[in-house]
């Protein structure tokens, strides 16, 4: 199940936005991707985007894409 719907997009370049449920705040889908893998490649455990399942489902998509 995909937690983004065809109706986000967001700046000019057509990018899609969702709402962040660990930041609480609409980001990007390569800012979440980016984060995720930076994140739990570095095991930094401090971050909303540690092991975040969110951030896997969007990855996840986004490769099926």
């Amino acid at each position: 199940m995909s937690v983004i719907r065809d109706d986000q997009t967001g700046d000019a370049n057509g990018e899609k936005f969702f709402q962040c449920s660990g930041r609480s705040e609409n980001v990007s889908v390569m800012f979440c991707i980016d984060s995720f893998v930076d994140v739990n490649a570095l095991n930094i455990k401090d971050s909303p985007c540690f092991k975040c399942e969110q951030g896997q489902t969007i990855r996840e998509d986004f490769s099926n894409s």
